[in-house]
């Protein structure tokens, strides 16, 4: 009895004085806003920058923008239809503006402008990273 008394009590003290290896959870993704350098593990709680899609200018080409269409990944997520001549600043959503938040580090989008007439007269694309130091990216989507 005396002999497994001091087993158990070997037992104990051997499993009771293991360091116990903490794992730091958190934001793995340098392009995050909340990046954390010292997480081992994906926690799920990255937060990347929202964009905010606008049009300052209401002509291109010489012609009269009647609207804009914008395409995330291939899906159409909405029309501008109103002008910010003097720009915007900030992400807030307002009227005639596309807000978007990014769900990872980039994100591919497309440009349909249409005349008055709903003819249309530009397409493009192009891709934005999302920033590690800025939560609001704002992407005129008219030129001059």
């Amino acid at each position: 009895m005396r002999f497994q008394s001091i087993i158990l009590i070997f037992l104990f003290l051997t499993l009771s004085c293991k360091d116990e290896e903490t794992i730091i959870e958190g934001c793995t993704s340098g392009r995050a806003i909340n990046f954390d350098p010292d997480a081992e593990v994906e926690d799920g709680s990255c937060q990347f920058s929202q964009a905010i899609f606008y049009a300052q200018f209401n002509v291109v080409n010489d012609e009269r923008i009647g609207s804009i269409e914008i395409s995330i990944n291939g899906s159409r997520i909405g029309t501008i239809d109103q002008f910010y001549f003097n720009g915007i600043s900030g992400c807030d959503d307002r009227r005639g503006t596309i807000p978007y938040r990014f769900q990872s580090g980039s994100v591919a989008w497309a440009v349909e402008i249409f005349d008055l007439n709903g003819n249309l007269i530009l397409d493009y694309r192009r891709s934005t990273a999302a920033s590690p130091t800025e939560s609001c990216i704002e992407i005129n989507v008219t030129t001059n």
